[in-house]
């Protein structure tokens, strides 16, 4: 299964666009700077990593569609024994056990049932997408190494830079809870942005005498 950037990138768009209208408000409900967003993934430089795909997927993201452009609802299961494989290399390269393993993952105490999921893993057999974004986190893997086996054709960005302030996680919280009002801050906000920008365009120009 090859992955192309490009695709993802418009997909990722079209995400974006539908839910929060501009890309700007989309970046900071994902804890990004719009710019960096836009140069890393919108432009179709780069794919999300684990932990921007983790985002995504609570912000109502179908994750293997963005990636693959099928459903996973429509799919359900991803079966591929060559996956299975590099989970099984992943987990022993970790030194893990199957349980300790499928604990890690989806943080389950259930020694039993951890084991089974690893056993369902490592048959290829993966009921949400969630688990594989896991398991390439655990293992320290690109998604991309995780899904095909190939190194990547671009480069693979972890998101971890960013870590926004206390006063921006209190605003993002709000702005979650009450998304009605998402177009009326996107417009207080340009209108701020754009009395700045005339500030400053005034004060560059020459004073007449």
């Amino acid at each position: 299964m090859k992955l192309n950037r490009l695709l993802i990138s418009k997909r990722l768009k079209k995400f974006g666009k539908s839910k929060y209208g501009k890309y700007s408000v989309f970046a900071r409900a994902l804890l990004m700077k719009p710019q960096s967003m836009q140069t890393s993934y919108l432009s179709g430089r780069s794919i999300p990593g684990p932990e921007l795909l983790i985002r995504l997927a609570d912000q109502g993201c179908d994750i293997y569609e963005l990636l693959t452009s099928d459903s996973w609802f429509k799919c359900f299961k991803l079966f591929n024994k060559d996956v299975g494989e590099r989970v099984k290399a992943i987990r022993k390269e970790l030194n893990f056990t199957k349980a300790e393993f499928g604990k890690q993952i989806l943080h389950i105490e259930d020694a039993e049932y951890s084991e089974a999921l690893c056993n369902a893993w490592e048959d290829g057999n993966f009921g949400d997408f969630q688990s594989l974004i896991n398991i390439s986190r655990i293992g320290n893997v690109s998604l991309y190494w995780l899904l095909t086996g190939e190194d990547p054709p671009y480069k693979e960005i972890s998101n971890s830079t960013y870590e926004p302030s206390p006063v921006e996680k209190e605003f993002l919280l709000k702005f979650r809870q009450a998304p009605e009002a998402v177009p009326i801050i996107n417009k207080m906000l340009d209108d701020i942005i754009s009395a700045r920008a005339d500030t400053k365009e005034l004060i560059k120009q020459p004073s007449k005498k």
